[in-house]
């Protein structure tokens, strides 16, 4: 018990940097056989060069920091400094390579016996079993797609196991509200702003205005697309900070800390307005209702903003029953009647193939036949050209098609482990989190699974990571609390 208590710092670094060093000689060396260098390649090399020194410097002082760190590569250098890898390895980006050092000074800390894991509770058994039946879809049944492999499900899940294990104090959750929720809740919408107007010169990063690139907006008419070039994904991201930021906010009791509060509380809403999509109003929805009903500091937030929007629809009655997203209409049908319909055919796959699937990423290569079938939906006649080229936008309804019962049953108890660990962790948790930040990290969590109802995240790496993560803070802190380790902050009531 005492051992898992401990938090050692990072030690024995000569050990490490050897070992470091190593790897990046076989590497290199392997690598340099395949890769074409030329004066772009030179420049992406040095600079992944300087991110490993950055890294490794970060992660000496504190492994908070380098977390902190993959959280704005992921942001704002996803697409910049990317070096091609032979065959079908993953590229080589910033982000990635700030998360590889992350994991493995985790594991080397953890071979060296300078640090100790929780034990493994269900929620980590059903991710390996959902990792396991992956890896068989991709060998027997379908293709390798390592990188969404990657950012669906192997990162998310590691940052889990991350976040569990690596954020242990109070201090160290306040420094990702301050450092990282705070000053990304006032981006976000102000650079949805200035993207939705037209002012190139201030929005950040620049290709979300370059017609090359963020010229994928073209897909998503008038919406607004922030850093990921993907509305609801930077829709999640903005709720995300923005109830992050309520807490640690609310924690302050400077006119300033209150000003910035209220300051967000008026322009999140109108950020996530500009996305135009159901998928991310239901989202917050979920997320403002669970800080309604659970929440002690932060009701007062959700409340202001319900009653706004309220006003606000029965204010805009008119435009809402129109088709037009720009004010508000949410009538069109249209995109409804494709859902429904590949609703249908993935009924039809899944009754097929019920057991293993398609396999994974196959949908499309097994859909056609199916949506020709569907002539009729709930809300009319299906078009020609409804469902041919569109994907089913609904994370389980491609797992259950893809992967079959073998795989959306770990899925399954994998969320309601995590959802049975928030609800209860309300009550039960050590002196490293508090009631508030439960609660918050339940208002995301609750808001990134409704958003997966209206979109497949795997191709989303920050979309999957983040919430796993800050999942993992608070399961951490419960299971450490009915260990019996530290101060704890067992409330009244409360059972094991």
């Amino acid at each position: 018990m005492k051992d898992l208590a401990d938090s050692p710092g990072i030690r024995k670094f000569p050990v490490r940097l050897l070992i470091f060093g190593g790897l990046s000689v076989l590497v290199g060396s392997l690598i340099g056989n395949w890769v074409p260098f030329g004066t772009s390649m030179i420049f992406c090399l040095i600079v992944i060069v300087n991110t490993i020194v950055v890294t490794f410097l970060v992660l000496q002082r504190n492994m908070t920091y380098g977390v902190f760190l993959y959280i704005y590569a992921l942001i704002f250098l996803n697409l910049y400094w990317r070096v091609a890898l032979p065959g079908r390895v993953p590229d080589m980006d910033v982000p990635r390579l700030v998360f590889s050092f992350i994991w493995l000074i985790f594991l080397l800390e953890v071979g060296l016996g300078q640090r100790r894991v929780a034990p493994r509770t269900n929620i980590e058994s059903a991710m390996l079993a959902m990792m396991a039946v992956l890896l068989f879809s991709m060998l027997v049944i379908g293709k390798s797609h390592i990188r969404l492999f990657l950012n669906g499900y192997a990162i998310p899940y590691s940052m889990f196991v991350i976040g569990k294990n690596i954020f242990r104090t109070r201090e160290d959750a306040l420094r990702l509200v301050y450092w990282v929720a705070v000053p990304l809740s006032v981006y976000f919408p102000v650079n949805h702003f200035f993207e939705h107007a037209g002012m190139r010169q201030f929005v950040f990063p620049r290709y979300i205005m370059d017609p090359n690139i963020g010229g994928q907006a073209l897909h998503f008419g008038e919406r607004t697309i922030g850093a990921f070039l993907q509305p609801v994904v930077t829709g999640l991201a903005m709720i995300t900070m923005f109830v992050l930021s309520l807490y640690g906010l609310s924690r302050l009791k400077s006119n300033l800390a209150r000003a910035l509060a209220w300051g967000i509380t008026a322009i999140t809403p109108m950020g996530v307005f500009l996305i135009y999509s159901r998928g991310a109003y239901a989202g917050f929805f979920m997320a403002l209702m669970v800080l309604l009903v659970f929440s002690k500091k932060l009701k007062m937030y959700a409340l202001v903003i319900l009653l706004a929007a309220t006003l606000m629809v029965l204010g805009n009655w008119s435009n809402v029953k129109t088709t037009d997203r720009t004010q508000g209409g949410v009538a069109d049908d249209t995109t409804a009647r494709g859902r429904l319909v590949m609703l249908q055919a993935s009924m039809s796959m899944f009754k097929d193939r019920p057991f293993i699937g398609v396999g994974f990423l196959e949908f499309t290569n097994y859909s056609r036949p199916y949506i020709r079938q569907v002539r009729m939906t709930l809300l009319g006649m299906r078009e020609s050209w409804m469902g041919k080229r569109a994907g089913q936008h609904n994370h389980f309804l491609t797992t259950v098609t893809e992967l079959g019962l073998l795989g959306l049953i770990p899925e399954l108890l994998m969320f309601y482990w995590i959802f049975w660990h928030l609800i209860k962790a309300r009550k039960r948790h050590d002196d490293g989190v508090e009631h508030d930040f439960v609660v918050v990290v339940l208002a995301l969590f609750t808001s990134y699974v409704t958003m997966s109802t209206f979109m497949e995240p795997k191709y989303f790496e920050f979309m999957n990571a983040i919430p796993f993560m800050m999942a993992g803070i608070v399961v951490g802190s419960y299971q450490r609390n009915k260990l019996g380790i530290g101060k704890l902050t067992d409330l009244k009531g409360a059972q094991a």
